[in-house]
């Protein structure tokens, strides 16, 4: 992902990505969601999507994405899990403060999107 400056360093945010983790499994266990949640974020260790962090680098200055989940009842995924990337912590800057900001690209794809129907006419 370009960042706005290679010399942006950002602060270990362990701390809170430990406290959302706890929140968020206290929250699955008692929505009863937590055996799904975990189930999608194998899948995900398995695609490649996220890794686990080996033992030896744990102790390295890092920057966490926190952890978190939304609910929708009205989807067949009722739980999903949700990175922030917006989370700051102690006053320092997010990870989603330090990137490019791209052209924003929903009215591009909203154009696409309503024109399906149009051409199976």
């Amino acid at each position: 992902m370009p960042r706005v400056t290679d010399h942006i360093i950002l602060n270990s945010n362990e701390d809170i990505s430990k406290k959302r983790l706890k929140t968020t499994i206290k929250k699955l266990f008692e929505k009863k969601q937590l055996d799904y949640y975990t189930a999608v974020l194998n899948q995900w260790i398995k695609d490649g999507v996220i890794e686990d962090v080996p033992f030896n680098e744990i102790e390295k200055k890092s920057h966490y994405l926190p952890l978190t989940s939304v609910f929708k009842e009205s989807y067949t995924m009722k739980v999903r899990p949700m990175f922030d990337a917006s989370c700051k912590y102690k006053n320092s800057l997010s990870l989603s403060d330090c990137l490019e900001k791209g052209p924003n690209l929903l009215d591009e794809i909203y154009s696409h999107l309503t024109e399906i129907p149009k051409r199976k006419k």
